[in-house]
């Protein structure tokens, strides 16, 4: 018996590539792409119209990356040891004062990290075209293991993630760092040198009706300044709970504890700015602010390590973590800072990584301390502190929704074929990340997930190949694009 349709899914409700590409509802490309989006259009809370949801994007524009090389994102026995990423378009209107710092590079596969060498100074500005190049990738801590001689032997589809961190500043003040942002991409061994006769096919895609499921409340903690009692220190995470290899951003800001007054003991990047204008960790009150992790596991305590020094600094050039980037104020009486850290670069010393495990515990707590104060915590002086619960799996909605990937085949002079390519339901996302960590000082989250699917097709010399992506939920579905020319993306040999 024939099934009713089901009902056209609202406009608003419907995927897109991103933000910034909704006038296309999928990327189908023959290699992978990534949207690095720029800081917050607006703040939290400005996401509603007369109309109902607001879909602008919430970045104020974005950048579109892809893979270029290694083919295919394919790691070959015969691999040069070169990846290449280009700067596909520009999007969302770019005014020309944006810049891009590589902050670092990393190939990662069952566990071991190559890095290259690091290109110096800042390497995608507003200028097209651009492009990166990393080769050289050597075992991290020991150079002479190269990653082009350890990655020849793997078994074969091994997957190898390839992570690229970039600082965004904004061409106006030096130091005036925005947001860091990561653009990941996942690659195979290919364990041969032979081809195969299918040929890789990527698709992404974001759905914004999921993404407003992603939002939620910060983990803030708000308390008066111990050095300055008109002040207050807000510190806070954009989550409560966090997987042992999770990326965390974390947000500070000190602010005026009374509403419009100023700020009345500002932190400072440098205690000596004349006698050492290089230097550029946050200053209080004349002492260094220092980020100390501690892990609570059952009853005992450990500190976990970055970096040999866990000063807190503000500057692009400095790559390890313990630093906070300088950014645009939450308002212009309060001073505000970002970071992220990485919990799968934490280390304990002669533990293995990673050194949380489910069911730790993780406290974030800032201080001002002369000397090392993991040694010596009677010279520190307490700002604020989090508390955080590591798990298996943290608490975050699923998509109930199910996406299919449609491949219609046209021969030339024969009948057009419509089959399911591919089919997921309630599929987990490639990525989530924040909007702006400028919204965590307000106690808000908001997150953005993308979908990066991956494909191999055989494509026939005399076959026009079409591919769409529906969309079916609760509320309705997407129907099937009723033209060639407008919904389908055509791709050939």
């Amino acid at each position: 018996m024939r099934q009713p349709r089901p009902a056209l899914l609202a406009l608003n409700d419907r995927p897109r590539a991103s933000s910034h590409e909704n006038n296309v509802h999928l990327s189908a490309a023959r290699q992978q792409s990534f949207v690095v989006h720029g800081p917050r259009a607006a703040r939290a809370g400005c996401d509603l119209e007369r109309v109902g949801l607001n879909r602008n994007p919430r970045s104020l524009w974005a950048t579109r990356l892809a893979l270029m090389a290694p083919s295919g994102s394919i790691i070959a026995r015969d691999w040069d040891g070169v990846i290449k990423v280009e700067v596909e378009e520009l999007l969302g209107g770019h005014s020309g004062k944006w810049k891009w710092s590589v902050e670092s590079v990393v190939l990662i596969v069952n566990g071991q990290r190559y890095v290259p060498p690091l290109p110096k100074g800042d390497i995608l500005e507003g200028n097209l075209p651009a492009s990166l190049r990393f080769e050289g990738f050597a075992l991290e801590g020991d150079p002479t293991v190269q990653a082009r001689a350890a990655l020849r032997d793997l078994d074969p589809a091994t997957q190898i993630d390839f992570e690229l961190n970039l600082t965004h500043n904004n061409g106006l003040v030096a130091d005036r760092v925005v947001l860091n942002r990561q653009a990941r991409f996942a690659l195979l061994s290919g364990g041969g040198t032979a081809h195969g006769i299918e040929s890789p096919l990527f698709f992404r895609f974001d759905d914004p009706e999921f993404n407003d499921q992603l939002g939620g409340l910060a983990k803030l903690k708000r308390i008066a300044s111990p050095l300055s009692p008109g002040d207050d220190f807000v510190f806070a995470a954009d989550v409560s709970e966090c997987r042992p290899t999770q990326r965390i951003e974390l947000a500070i800001a000190l602010k005026a504890a009374t509403p419009g007054a100023e700020v009345a003991k500002p932190m400072v990047s440098t205690a000596h700015p004349k006698e050492n204008p290089v230097e550029n960790i946050l200053y209080y009150g004349g002492v260094p602010v220092r980020l100390l992790i501690e892990r609570l596991r059952k009853d005992t305590a450990a500190f976990l390590t970055a970096n040999d020094d866990l000063c807190v600094t503000n500057t692009i050039w400095d790559r390890d973590q313990g630093r906070f980037l300088r950014s645009d104020p939450v308002d212009v009486k309060a001073q505000f800072f970002a970071m992220t850290i990485d919990c799968g670069l934490l280390r304990l010393k002669d533990e293995p990584l990673p050194a949380l495990l489910a069911g730790d515990q993780i406290k974030l707590s800032l201080i001002a301390c002369k000397a090392d104060c993991t040694a010596a915590k009677s010279q520190a002086t307490p700002l604020v502190s989090l508390l955080l619960d590591v798990v298996n799996r943290p608490t975050l909605p699923s998509n109930a929704a199910a996406f299919a990937v449609l491949a219609l085949e046209r021969p030339a002079g024969g009948a057009a074929t419509v089959d399911t390519h591919l089919y997921a339901y309630g599929p987990e996302p490639a990525v989530i990340e924040i909007v702006d960590p400028r919204d965590l000082i307000d106690g808000l989250v908001r997150r953005r997930a993308v979908y990066m699917w991956r494909s191999f097709h055989h494509f026939k010399p005399t076959v026009s190949y079409y591919f769409a992506l529906q969309k079916i939920s609760g509320g309705g579905a997407t129907w099937l694009p009723a033209s060639l020319t407008i919904g389908w993306i055509g791709m050939g040999e």
